[in-house]
C-alpha cells in the first residue's frame, strides 16, 4: 500500500510545496489508499495533510502513540521537523525526553539513527566530505543538543541493548565504515562535539559507556560490511579521555561469522505485497 507513494516522497523535495500537495491529492484520490505517516516524507505541508485525512484527531491520542511515530519518522529519515510535528506542533513535550517505543528505543536514539543515515547517503554521492560538512548546521542535530540539554537519557539502554552511542556505531559499520577507520569518522566526532557543547565531560561519557558493558548492560558485538554480505566483529576495548582525539576503539572480527543476509535497511521493501504474485517452489 504505501509503497506506491515510496518513489514520489523521494522525489517530492525537487517540487514546489503547491505542486507537492497537489499531486499528494491526486494520488491518495486515484488509488484510495492513504500513506502511513511514517512513510511521508518532503514538506511538512504533505505530513500535515496526510495526517488530517488519517488522523483527524491526532494530537488527542496517547503521548506515547506519538512517541512511536516519532521514532519511525526518524528511522526512516523523514525530517527533524517532522519529528518535532509528530510529538507535539513542532515541540518536544517535556513528558517525551525519556520514552521509549515498544523496542526501548529512545528519542536519542532515533536522532542518532537519522544522523547515521548520513553516512548512507555518503556512500552514494561524489562528495561525501561534502556531506558530513552540511550535518554540521542540521536540524538532527538541533534536536540532539535540545534532547541532551533538557535532560535525556544519555545512556538509555534498547531491546537490542545498545545506547544511542552504540546505535550511530552500528549504522555506520553497516554502512560501510570499516571498524579500524570508526574512530576518526566525522560524524562520531560530531556526535561528542554535541556532548561538549551541552556541558557533557566525554571522559565522563565515555566510561559510563564503558562501565554498563562491562556490567553486562550492553553488547559491544556488530556487523559491518556493504549491502548485503556482512561480518560480524566485536569491540574488544575502548580508550577514552576528555577529548576526542584521546578515543580509539579496537575490534576483533569473528571470521566464520560472515552473514548473507538483506539489507537491514531494504528489506521491509522486499517483502511479499499483499496482492502480488508469491512464486511457488518448483522443487
Amino acid at each position: 500500500m504505501d509503497y506506491a507513494f515510496s518513489g514520489f516522497f523521494s522525489s517530492g523535495e525537487t517540487l514546489r510545496t503547491g505542486e507537492v500537495l497537489d499531486t499528494l491529492r491526486l494520488l491518495i484520490c486515484q488509488s484510495e489508499v492513504v500513506p502511513e505517516l511514517r512513510f511521508v516524507r518532503g514538506p511538512k505541508e504533505s505530513f500535515e495533510l496526510v495526517q488530517q485525512i488519517t488522523k483527524p484527531f491526532y494530537y488527542e491520542q496517547p503521548l506515547q502513540q506519538r512517541v512511536e511515530l516519532a521514532i519511525s519518522i526518524a528511522v526512516y529519515d523523514s525530517g527533524a521537523e517532522l519529528f518535532r510535528i509528530a510529538l507535539g506542533r513542532g515541540r518536544i513535550p517535556s513528558s517525551a525526553i525519556n520514552m521509549t517505543d515498544t523496542l526501548g528505543e529512545s528519542l536519542l536514539h532515533g536522532v542518532a539513527d537519522s544522523i547515521g543515515y548520513t553516512q548512507f547517503y555518503s556512500t552514494l554521492s561524489d562528495n561525501s566530505e561534502a556531506d558530513f560538512a552540511n550535518l554540521r548546521g542540521d536540524r538532527w542535530r538541533l534536536l540532539l543538543r535540545e534532547l541532551i540539554t533538557r535532560g535525556a537519557d544519555l545512556h538509555a539502554i534498547s531491546a537490542r541493548s545498545i545506547t544511542p552511542f552504540l546505535e550511530l556505531m552500528s549504522w555506520l559499520l553497516i554502512f560501510g565504515v570499516e571498524p579500524h577507520e570508526i574512530c576518526k569518522h566525522p560524524l562520531l566526532e560530531i556526535w561528542c562535539e554535541d556532548l561538549v557543547e551541552c556541558g557533557v565531560s566525554l571522559e565522563e561519557y565515555a566510561g559510563k559507556e564503558t562501565e554498563l558493558h562491562e556490567q553486562g548492560f550492553t553488547s559491544w558485538e556488530f556487523e559491518y560490511g556493504r549491502w548485503t554480505k556482512w561480518t560480524k566483529c566485536q569491540m574488544t576495548s575502548f580508550t577514552y579521555g576528555e577529548s576526542w582525539s584521546d578515543w580509539s576503539f579496537d575490534f576483533e572480527e569473528q571470521i566464520d561469522a560472515v552473514t548473507e543476509n538483506l539489507d537491514p535497511v531494504t528489506e521491509e521493501l522486499r517483502q511479499p505485497i499483499p496482492g502480488g504474485w508469491i512464486e511457488e517452489d518448483a522443487s
